[in-house]
């Protein structure tokens, strides 16, 4: 992340040193009217700098913590996929481990469509035609095992998202 932000900053280094251009002129400027232009020209360039520079800290700041809060979201649906998939015909456990999967799967949305973008949100909780089922294992003889499935899925998504978002974590300015 640092790196990162290092680079969001010398990507703004146009202004800065604009602002370093414009404060040179100024002083060497022998009336005061353009020495005024110049200096008022140096604080708007610098001022300018300031704030996209920490405009872009904020940004990645935000996409590394948008990034890590759905990891460990990820790796907390990796463990309920586990126990749904494991308690699948005990009946009780079943209703329970699938009430927690569907809590975490909202939670999820939510914070991808706050955080990230109701487009990625959208493609983590749509299920695909084409998904696998892993066949020759004990998820077969479970009585919601299209849901269980389903949820696996869509944490492997999520996976492919989080990624996105990481690879796009310098300087944009597309997150929430």
């Amino acid at each position: 992340m640092k790196t990162e932000i290092i680079r969001a900053i010398a990507g703004q280094a146009w202004s800065f040193l604009t602002a370093a251009v414009s404060a040179l002129v100024a002083a060497q400027s022998k009336t005061r009217a353009l020495r005024n232009i110049g200096f008022t020209a140096a604080a708007a360039f610098f001022l300018l700098f300031l704030l996209l520079a920490i405009s872009d800290a904020v940004t990645i700041y935000q996409t590394h913590a948008a990034a890590k809060e759905l990891a460990d979201l990820r790796r907390e649906g990796w463990k309920q996929y586990t126990v749904w998939w494991t308690d699948c015909n005990d009946v009780a456990k079943a209703k329970e481990a699938e009430d927690r999967a569907e809590a975490l799967r909202l939670k999820i949305i939510d914070r991808l469509t706050t955080k990230i973008s109701e487009t990625e949100a959208e493609y983590f909780n749509t299920p695909k035609a084409v998904e696998a089922f892993p066949f020759h294992t004990t998820l077969t003889s479970c009585p919601r095992n299209i849901l269980i499935n389903q949820f696996a899925h869509r944490l492997e998504r999520l996976g492919e998202i989080i990624q996105r978002i990481k690879q796009r974590g310098g300087g944009s300015r597309t997150l929430a």
